[in-house]
């Protein structure tokens, strides 16, 4: 139960920690496209 705990846990912030990725590259991904595209 507590590794179910645990692997819920970690699920969540993965997935959160994700979104805000996925945020924060659409943001800037019109300024500097070949930036990101390099990198």
């Amino acid at each position: 139960m507590i590794l179910q705990l645990i692997c819920g846990i970690l699920i969540m912030a993965l997935s959160l920690s994700l979104f805000f990725v996925l945020r924060y590259m659409r943001k800037h991904q019109t300024r500097n496209d070949e930036g990101t595209q390099k990198a």
